[in-house]
């Protein structure tokens, strides 16, 4: 079987949710068959492979920053990159991670398109001084999203919550998985005061959640901790941290070593309030073993196995995040004991439901295509 797959992250970037679900997906797919991965994503200028590359992978990179008439231009010239790929590809199956790269698909081909509509429907908590314009707005995205899909071979979710949502010629539920770090590595212990968050940072409810946490919530934690200080990891736009410059925060962009961040870590926070899915990094936090402190929004995607409390904890206005991180951090023993019971309640994982779901769409999918043309032939 034949498949390409188009996705934002680099094949062996995991420094995030969706370049970690984004390697699964591709791992899950390169047991069913041989895979050509197309990367799509923005870069400091214009880039359009015209031959495959180790691991048979081809990159169409679009210059950040440009103006909105070379935007489009830079679209229409990767769309036609992307049409040219399939039709030199006999493809069975092609696999797109999101639905903004679906939209690259030339349409001939959704018959046979896997879409994983990770963050299909985008909101915005109701906390967040948002107008009414802008939330229409997103409603109208999501609609037009939703529409989309229905020309889609097959979609698959990762909130559980949307599969009612949605409407699709077939439909199954992937749920975000994360592996857990090595039981017997040696671990630092960790530094009092030090609050970890983690994220790709160029995704803008990213960057909004960081800002809001640093001029909101960490001040506050910093009068009463003056051991306090937030480190930053995951990549970052220049502009956030000359924004952010200041002596309680550090950003340290991808790190090699991502469970020796969440060990060193007294508390994690997911400060996130707008975007789709589920947040990875909740689950992230959790199967490292860290005490966490979550948003409603962020919390939203697994409320029904994770409790308030129990597992984590979770905030909406800036004096409870105040409050909630002041507590963990004044008793790091009731914060350790908080963290094992969410280590515990996620540590099952889901990477097999991957595997077996993405395995059984797409031998479904080839399976099809290949009645087509048995009948076309006859």
């Amino acid at each position: 079987m034949r498949m390409l797959y188009l996705t934002l992250a680099d094949i062996d970037d995991r420094s995030y949710g969706g370049a970690i679900r984004s390697h699964q997906i591709r791992e899950a797919l390169l047991q069913v068959g041989e895979v050509d991965t197309l990367v799509i994503h923005g870069a400091p200028s214009t880039r359009l492979d015209t031959e495959w590359q180790p691991g048979r992978v081809k990159r169409a990179l679009y210059a950040r920053g440009s103006g909105r008439l070379h935007q489009l231009g830079q679209r229409l010239a990767i769309r036609r990159h992307v049409a040219a790929v399939v039709r030199a590809g006999g493809y069975d199956v092609i696999v797109a991670r999101y639905i903004g790269l679906a939209l690259f698909v030339p349409l001939r081909a959704w018959t046979r398109l896997v879409v994983d509509a990770d963050d299909m429907f985008k909101s915005i908590s109701p906390n967040l001084p948002v107008s009414l314009r802008v939330r229409a707005a997103l409603g109208l995205r999501n609609f037009a999203a939703r529409l989309a899909l229905t020309r889609a071979a097959h979609v698959w979710y990762v909130n559980p919550a949307d599969g009612a949502r949605l409407k699709a010629r077939a439909l199954s539920w992937v749920p975000n998985t994360v592996l857990a770090p090595d039981a017997g590595r040696a671990r630092p212990a960790p530094v009092p005061g030090r609050i970890l968050m983690v994220g790709y940072f160029d995704h803008p409810p990213n960057a909004r959640g960081l800002l809001w946490f640093a001029t909101e919530v960490l001040p506050s934690l910093v009068a009463e901790f003056p051991q306090v200080e937030l480190h930053v990891v995951g990549r970052y736009p220049s502009i956030l941290a000359a924004t952010l410059h200041r002596d309680a925060i550090h950003f340290h962009g991808f790190v090699d070593a991502l469970a020796a961040e969440y060990d060193r870590a007294a508390l994690v926070v997911a400060p996130i309030q707008s975007g789709g899915g589920t947040q990875i990094k909740v689950i992230d936090a959790l199967v490292h073993g860290r005490p966490l402190v979550a948003s409603r929004f962020a919390h939203a995607g697994f409320d029904r196995e994770l409790t308030n409390g129990l597992h984590l904890r979770v905030a909406d206005a800036a004096a409870a995040w105040v409050r909630q991180c002041a507590e963990l951090l004044r008793d790091p023993k009731a914060a350790e004991a908080m963290a094992e019971r969410g280590r515990c309640a996620v540590a099952a994982g889901g990477l097999q439901r991957v595997n077996d779901t993405v395995r059984d769409t797409v031998i479904a999918i080839a399976g099809r295509g290949a009645d087509r043309q048995r009948t076309a032939s006859a």
